[in-house]
This record gives C-alpha cells, sequence and structure tokens, in this order.
C-alpha cells in the first residue's frame, strides 16, 4: 500500500470516528433536548422544528465527511464501505466478543444542563490550544496528517518541552479559571436549593 493511500486512509477513518463522535453527541443532545422540552411551556411544534433542522445540520455533515473520503481516497479505499453516500453507511464491522465483567455497571448520572462546567486542566487546555498549529504546520510543510495517536505523543512532547515559565502560564490561567468555575458552581448549588432552575 502506497504511503499516500495509507494517509488517505488513516484522514478517512479519522473522519469517520470525529462523525461517529458527532453522531453520539447529537443523539444525546437528542435524548437531553427532548426531555427538556417536556418540562417547558414553550410550544412543542417550535421546539420540535429546532430538534429537526439540529439533524438536517448533522446528515449534512455526515454527507461532508462522505464528499471528503471521495476527494481524498478516490475509488482506492472506497470499496470497503457500503453506499457511504445518502445513507452514511460504515463497514459492518466484526469485534471479538468482550468477556463478560465481573463488576455491575453503574448507572450514569444525568447531567444537569446548568451545571457549571470544570475547566480543563492545564495539559489538556495546552492540548487543544497547540493541536490544530500542529496540523497546521505538517500541512504546510507537505507531510501527512498524523493519526490521533501521534497527535498526542507530539502534544506530550511539546508540553514537556516547554519552560517553567511557560507552564506557569497555564497553570495561573487555570487557577483564574477554576476560581470562576467554584464561584460559579457556588451559585449553581445555591440556585438549585431554592428552585431558581427549574
Amino acid at each position: 500500500m502506497s504511503a499516500q493511500l495509507k494517509a488517505a486512509k488513516d484522514a478517512l477513518v479519522s473522519s469517520l470516528y470525529e462523525l461517529s463522535k458527532a453522531a453520539n453527541d447529537a443523539s444525546a443532545a437528542t435524548v437531553n433536548f427532548y426531555n427538556a422540552s417536556l418540562n417547558t411551556d414553550e410550544d412543542a411544534t417550535k421546539i420540535f422544528a429546532d430538534l429537526a433542522d439540529s439533524l438536517k445540520l448533522l446528515t449534512r455533515a455526515s454527507e461532508g465527511v462522505s464528499a471528503s473520503a471521495h476527494t481524498i481516497a478516490g475509488d482506492a479505499i472506497l470499496p470497503m464501505f457500503s453506499d457511504i453516500t445518502g445513507d452514511v453507511g460504515v463497514p459492518d464491522v466484526v469485534l471479538p466478543s468482550q468477556p463478560a465483567s465481573t463488576k455491575p455497571k453503574r448507572a450514569q448520572a444525568e447531567k444537569d444542563p446548568y451545571a457549571p462546567k470544570k475547566p480543563l486542566t492545564m495539559f489538556f487546555a495546552y492540548s487543544s490550544y497547540i493541536r490544530e498549529s500542529i496540523r497546521a504546520e505538517r500541512a504546510a510543510k507537505g507531510e501527512p496528517p498524523l493519526s490521533s495517536t501521534e497527535v498526542t505523543k507530539a502534544i506530550s512532547d511539546r508540553w514537556g518541552s516547554l519552560s517553567d515559565e511557560e507552564k506557569e502560564k497555564w497553570k495561573e490561567a487555570y487557577t483564574k479559571e477554576l476560581a470562576t468555575y467554584q464561584e460559579l458552581k457556588e451559585k449553581y448549588i445555591e440556585d438549585k436549593k431554592n428552585g431558581a432552575l427549574v
């Protein structure tokens, strides 16, 4: 397999992974949206029209991945996907059976949409900041894109090579965001206790 074809295949797989994450997020958001719509006095017709619009955006995004796949890979690797256009088809993947877990699964706590979000840790904030920079640098040099694992390793290497002064800047930013989060959390808990969040 040529290096160009491998890079195209990796880019396609990465795009499909991102699309899968977006679909999972969209389905979770749909459930949360539906649950929230049951607890509101707004017109249900408008709520469900907004939901339909959101789902149309997701469909257009999936079609964009399909178009990107055709552009990147041509016809070389697309036969492995079953009609990716139209019904966003993904090949049937047979996963090895996993051993039965002896631990019972914990019920996942439902997230409150009004709750403040915790700030990213210093490393994850840096990671979010530098990720696109790494991709842009490789694209400017004409190098193939890195896999998610390789990008994470590159970010980790760069984080390790930062000076103490640079890391201190990230620590200060995190400390400020954490203080803001604590204030918002206290206000949220108070509002929840007083019934202001309905």
